[in-house]
């Protein structure tokens, strides 16, 4: 229970540091999600997909960028691309981890 409470949380203090830095980009990633991840969720949820294996592929969609690397890779730098993509599915296979235990 402690654990849902600490993600709840951290989730909230995100959104309300992004909608103080910017309403207008924050509303705009809500409209995508809801047009692309929650539809997408609830179609896999209905064909039989587990809980987990639906968070770690909608967390790599949102988190791993393949195709907008090259373009990272010229404005970051190749290292930091590798790396912020490397953390991000691992912080898929850990978000999928934590939901099939929850869930």
């Amino acid at each position: 229970m402690i654990t849902i409470i600490t993600i709840y949380s951290l989730l909230a203090l995100c959104l309300g540091v992004s909608l103080v830095k910017s309403r207008q980009k924050t509303m705009q990633a809500f409209r995508v999600a809801g047009l692309v991840a929650f539809p997408l969720a609830g179609s896999l949820l209905r064909s039989g997909a587990t809980v987990m294996t639906i968070s770690a592929f909608i967390t790599t969609l949102v988190m791993v960028g393949v195709v907008t690397a090259p373009m990272e890779i010229k404005a970051l730098g190749k290292e930091f691309t590798l790396l912020r993509n490397g953390l991000g599915f691992i912080a898929a296979l850990v978000i999928a981890g934590i939901m099939g235990a929850l869930l």
